[in-house]
């Protein structure tokens, strides 16, 4: 059924996400490899499903491909911005310190992130003690 759904929606690169999760589930990592990265790829045609691609890829705990999905779509589309998404992909990892340069580099872009940057901070404090 998702195979048909892909071969009618070629341009639909996030349905490759859900196929490469469905592969995963069946322990057949490397074609589920294989799909994350036909997702990944598919970005470089349009960066519409970015946000999708990403989402998808955090919500099954595959952060490394959700940063590189963010990343891929800010490198291709200059007005896309997923600093946010990736500093609490970030934090989600233990990584502090790539979690912190995110923040600030959020806040250097755009300064009305300040005030949510700092509650989110706060809460990963409250939460660590």
């Amino acid at each position: 059924m998702l195979k048909d759904k892909i071969k009618n929606n070629k341009d639909h690169g996030y349905l490759y996400v859900y196929l490469g999760y469905n592969y995963e589930k069946q322990q057949l990592k490397d074609t589920a490899e294989i799909n994350y990265k036909i997702a990944l790829n598919s970005l470089n045609k349009s960066t519409i499903y970015a946000a999708v691609i990403g989402g998808l890829f955090k919500e099954y705990n595959l952060l490394d491909n959700a940063i590189l999905a963010y990343e891929k779509a800010m490198q291709i589309n200059k007005n896309a911005n997923y600093i946010f998404q990736i500093a609490q992909i970030y934090g989600e990892k233990g990584n502090y310190k790539k979690m912190f340069e995110s923040y600030i580099e959020l806040v250097d872009s755009n300064d009305r992130y300040f005030n949510v940057i700092q509650r989110y901070s706060q809460q990963i404090y409250y939460r660590r003690f």
